[in-house]
């Protein structure tokens, strides 16, 4: 950030909450992409494969007022773009 980098100061944050759990909605993508569509991968043997269930979960967590996304803001979305861009060139390097 330009306090960090430009002006060289760090400014005060605030106290990690423990109340809230983050998410990458194109990781989470990605993972219900493996469980939908190539359940034979996930090699994990204690792991149930229950699609419908981690969609309905998926889903529902847009809605919970403790789950938060990273990279993701209304306010500045530039962040996110590039880390969906990314993905996306790398997707097709493939």
């Amino acid at each position: 950030s330009h306090a960090v980098g430009g002006v060289r100061q760090v400014p005060p944050l605030p106290a990690p909450r423990d109340d809230l759990r983050c998410r990458m909605v194109l990781t989470e993508v990605k993972r219900l992409l493996r469980i939908t569509l190539r359940p034979h991968q996930i090699k994990d043997p204690m792991f149930k494969v229950r699609p419908l269930h981690e969609w309905l979960r998926f889903v529902g967590d847009f809605f919970k007022p403790n789950v938060r996304y990273f990279l993701w803001s209304l306010d500045d979305p530039k962040p996110w773009l590039a880390d969906a861009w990314g993905m996306v060139k790398k997707a097709f390097r493939r």
